[in-house]
Parts: structure tokens; sequence; C-alpha cells
């Protein structure tokens, strides 16, 4: 199993270890048969990996792990026409986390995972939006995530995995919320997401 699917196994186990509802997207299949007889090939783009229902919220999380330094995310004025270029922040991925804060009582964020400092992040999509359209970088690191609003997720290493507390971030991100309810106000940002 690659790294970036033993950290979702792991973030699974700690949050059903909580007793929480989870539920992961499944990922869907690249093709049809075989593309190369039949011509068909398509991709059905899960909005994000996964949900949990805690606390009477529902958060909607992306998980991404790197063993590299930052990640790379998409921006419309980021894409170079002619280069196949890839984002390990995809657009239907900030799209499909953007496209939750039309309803209430909803966390939706990234789940950032990196291996080389052994540290993981929640970044609630509000804040990477806001960081995204005030910045002229096209990735982000650590000191990115937490000097706008990142949040640590404490985690233990057992040999080779990892737990996770869930129970805590659940809760301080579920107190935050209830704080923001009232307090945003609607805007489109630089990368013509709506912000609700």
């Amino acid at each position: 199993m690659n790294e970036g699917k033993q950290f979702e196994k792991d973030w699974k186990d700690s949050v059903v270890r909580t007793g929480h509802f989870y539920y992961r997207l499944k990922d869907s299949a690249q093709s049809f048969g075989n593309p190369e007889q039949n011509g068909l090939r398509f991709s059905l783009k899960n909005p994000f990996d996964c949900f949990i229902f805690a606390n009477r919220w529902l958060f909607a999380l992306e998980l991404k792990s790197t063993k590299n330094s930052s990640m790379n995310f998409y921006r419309k004025d980021f894409v170079e026409t002619g280069k196949n270029q890839t984002f390990m922040i995809k657009e239907h991925q900030i799209r499909g986390l953007s496209d939750t804060l039309k309803f209430p009582d909803i966390i939706a964020g990234l789940i950032l995972n990196f291996r080389s400092s052994e540290c993981t992040y929640f970044w609630n999509i509000k804040d990477f939006l806001n960081f995204s359209d005030n910045t002229d970088k096209k990735s982000f690191n650590e000191s990115d995530i937490m000097q706008n609003n990142g949040y640590v997720i404490h985690q233990n290493k057992k040999i080779k995995h990892y737990t996770y507390d869930v129970k805590t971030f659940i809760n301080d991100n579920t107190r935050v919320a209830l704080n923001w309810k009232n307090s945003e106000s609607s805007g489109v940002g630089r990368m013509g997401f709506k912000v609700f």
C-alpha cells in the first residue's frame, strides 16, 4: 500500500475509533471496457474524499499526503494553455468543497499530511480560498497553512502507522464553525468559486 493510501486508512481507523460516522466516497473507474477498442474513456470525479458526521455537523474532507515540503493547487490563472499540468489540490476538489458552503452545519476542508515533518493539518476551505485568492504563490507549505488559520491535528506514531486525535479535531472545529456561522459574508474570490 502506498503512503498516501496508508494515510487515508490510518485517518479512517482513527475516526472509526471515535464512534463517529465515516464514509469514504468510492474512487470511480477510469475507463469502460478497453478504451483502445471501443474508444470509451471517462472519469467521474468525486468532489472530495470522505464524510464524517459528528456533533450534529457534517464534515466534507479531502485528504492529501506528500513527502514534499509543499503542495500545489489549481487556480484558473495558473493554468498554462497547451501544457499538461497536474495539481495536487485539483479544481473539482476545490469546487466540491466550496459547493458545500451553501448548506448550514457543514464543515469542509483539506486534511493535509506532510510526511517529511510528520505533521498533519486541517485547513478549512474558507481559509484556503482566502489564501489562494490573495497570493501569487502556486503552492503552499506548512507555514502558509498556519499563517492562514490552519489547525494542527495531533498524531501519534505506532511503529509504522499513525493515530490521529480526531475527537479533539472535531470538537475544536465545531466550536469554530459555530462562531463563523453568522459572521461570514458572501463574495466571489479570484478563483471564481462562490464563498458563502
